[in-house]
C-alpha cells in the first residue's frame, strides 16, 4: 500500500521494476512446464515407472 502522498500509478510502476525479475521468472517457468506436459501421450503415462512404482503396466 503505497503512502498518501505517492500516487497509485507511481507505485504500480516503483513495485514493477523491482517485481519484474520475479514475473518474468515465473512466465518462463510456467511456459516450460506448460510445453513439456503438452508433449505427455496417455502411452507416456503407461509406461512411466513413476506413475507406476509397483510396475504394473493398465
Amino acid at each position: 500500500m503505497p503512502y498518501r502522498n505517492v500516487s497509485m500509478a507511481s507505485h504500480a510502476v516503483t513495485q514493477a521494476k523491482l517485481m519484474w525479475p520475479f514475473i518474468a521468472g515465473f512466465g518462463v517457468v510456467g511456459a516450460a512446464v506448460t510445453y513439456a506436459t503438452l508433449g505427455v501421450t496417455k502411452e507416456d503415462i503407461k509406461k512411466s515407472s513413476f506413475a507406476n512404482p509397483g510396475g504394473q503396466h493398465h
